[in-house]
């Protein structure tokens, strides 16, 4: 959602707080920013739920006491930064009863654990809201920063759609223009305070002529009585033979219509069991949700977003790339099969009728194209071996691109003609550039429509690119974040396929690894391509693994901060010229 500062002054939103918060909840909902995934990570009550499971499934031997020690890790982060936990009075012991779990193995102090989950779960949001409204009433940006991202989390785990987040703030925030600012958050705080309400959906049914027996137990009816006034739901009714009907309990409208798709989904393999031979049961992309005798048609799908591309104009460069690497005399055999099969696996986690569904195609296209082929103890292993380098050395490129992207794409910001070449997509050296240079960094920061976000978010870029020794810290932090984020999907991984779990909330994570198995099919994509002769997978992951190690011990060296902008971008250049193969028809990774 693309708003400007006039339009929130008009709305009464006048308060760099409140901005700033309508900016960075909007900016964290979004479905195609570089937080849209982000966001989605932990904060200290869920990774101590996260840690009293993983406690359970060690002592019960399903999972390997590594995990314990992952998760306490995290959790010694998370708690070290909380704003909320130092009110409690088991704050101080905490961090040693972490340490204690995670070096001596003193499992039995879950059940201290269990009990500051106990009192989390009745304050924890509380606290969080608090929080959030005196950190706007005094404009103290950081902290309305923190509060914000960590308040997301906390509904998105509570089981609150993106979508429906996305249309809280717009309804209660910022449409309201008469209302003080205390009165919408008031509104605010009832809209998306968790409870659950019983949905009734209507999911139409696309099939060839089935007759269903009468005593059938499934509520599959051939019409739905809905008085509306809405052309799109008249349509939607009028247009439909089948329909699947069920009450569904959720927190918000767009849940229940993933839900209610879910739940079809075990329909319709009972069907599928007793009626074997081919027939067509096509479930429609959209549903009808009634509530409080009003209805309206939502998606049935998770919306998945991700910092990835979506435009149907760069088939013709990537179909070029795919053919030249299937036809290549270099590549091997296994590799063109890996690539094939990965890219297939990623087609099916789009279209997955389930988010675990979903998941599980996304972690098999990653699986494919890192195994080696030789014995090894777990498929984990290697992905950490090689995945989180792979991503992390364009981190700075990621970052920086994703903040043009904010001041281009997603903000009504008037660039001053003199930065205009210093801020391209393009060019991204040129806007370190700017970001280091005093004079060109005022310019910007004080341009017509720049909102607070935006400030915020180019002065904290500053201080990340201000030295090699910051930029190489900021490069490591995201390291350790992927590898974190890749052991927890792991175990998402075993939960689904060993322990059956189903109706799981993992858009976030889904999210998440839709993002880098996309990143990492660009990647191969374009270096299989490259005039470098690599005839395995395995060769590309090691060519940047080398690279990452080469450059953050470049980094950690570059004290006069003389490290080539460019470099910074596309730290392959470092050890590696740019292939001159192809330059004008592939896409940088």
């Amino acid at each position: 959602m693309k708003i400007s500062i006039k339009v929130l002054n008009k709305k009464g939103l006048n308060s760099k707080g409140q901005q700033f918060f309508v900016f960075r909840w909007l900016e964290l909902v979004h479905k195609f920013t570089i937080d849209s995934h982000r966001f989605r990570a932990m904060n200290s009550k869920s990774i101590l739920q996260e840690l009293c499971e993983a406690i359970d499934y060690v002592e019960k031997d399903k999972w390997d006491s590594r995990n314990i020690k992952l998760i306490c890790e995290e959790a010694a982060k998370l708690i070290k930064t909380d704003r909320v936990l130092p009110s409690y009075p088991f704050y101080s012991v905490l961090t040693d009863v972490i340490n204690a779990i995670q070096n001596s193995a003193q499992y039995n102090l879950q059940s201290f654990i269990s009990g500051i989950l106990k009192s989390l779960e009745t304050s924890y949001l509380d606290k969080l809201i608090t929080g959030l409204k005196t950190a706007i009433a005094s404009n103290d940006l950081d902290n309305i920063d923190w509060y914000t991202a960590t308040l997301v989390t906390e509904l998105i785990n509570s089981g609150y759609a993106r979508a429906f987040l996305q249309k809280a703030v717009r309804d209660t925030i910022i449409e309201p223009q008469e209302k003080p600012f205390e009165e919408k958050f008031k509104n605010f705080v009832q809209t998306v305070r968790p409870r659950k309400s019983t949905y009734t959906i209507y999911l139409k049914l696309h099939t060839d002529n089935i007759d269903f027996p009468p005593e059938l137990n499934l509520r599959i009816i051939n019409q739905v009585d809905f008085p509306t006034t809405d052309l799109y739901v008249k349509q939607y009714i009028n247009s439909g033979r089948l329909f699947f009907q069920s009450d569904i309990e959720a927190l918000d409208p767009y849940s229940a219509a993933i839900a209610g798709n879910a739940r079809f989904g075990t329909v319709l393999d009972l069907i599928r069991f007793v009626v074997q031979k081919p027939i067509r049961i096509d479930v429609d992309k959209q549903c009808l949700v009634m509530y409080d005798n009003q209805g309206r048609l939502y998606q049935t799908n998770p919306t998945l977003g991700g910092y990835l591309a979506d435009n149907i104009m760069k088939l013709p460069i990537y179909e070029n790339q795919l053919l030249r690497v299937l036809n290549s005399p270099h590549v091997s055999h296994s590799s063109k099969d890996k690539l094939k099969g990965a890219l297939r696996y990623f087609r099916l986690g789009l279209e997955g009728a389930t988010i675990e569904h979903q998941f599980l195609n996304f972690w098999i296209a990653l699986e494919h194209v890192v195994k080696t082929g030789k014995k090894q103890a777990k498929i984990i292993d290697t992905v950490i071996s090689f995945i989180p380098k792979t991503l992390a050395l364009n981190y700075i490129r990621k970052i920086t691109l994703d903040t043009v992207d904010l001041i281009t794409k997603r903000s009504f910001v008037t660039i001053p003609a003199q930065l205009v070449p210093h801020i391209n997509r393009n060019s991204l050296h040129k806007f370190i550039e700017l970001i280091r240079d005093e004079g060109l960094f005022r310019q910007l920061v004080e341009a017509p429509n720049v909102n607070p976000l935006i400030e915020y978010r180019l002065e904290k870029l500053r201080l990340m690119l201000a030295n090699s020794a910051s930029i190489r810290q900021a490069i490591g932090k995201n390291r350790w974040d992927i590898e974190h984020h890749l052991a927890r999907m792991y175990r998402y991984r075993n939960k689904i396929v060993h322990q059956a779990a189903h109706d799981l909330n993992i858009a976030g994570i889904t999210t998440n690894l839709l993002s880098y198995v996309n990143e990492v099919l660009i990647k191969l994509l374009h270096e299989l391509n490259s005039d470098y002769g690599f005839s395995e997978i395995q060769d590309v992951f090691m060519k940047y693994t080398v690279v990452y190690d080469k450059f953050m011990d470049a980094l950690s060296k570059d004290t006069d901060n003389e490290m080539d902008l460019k470099i910074l971008i596309e730290p392959t250049q470092f050890v590696w010229p740019p292939s001159q193969k192809l330059q004008s028809k592939t896409i940088r990774p």
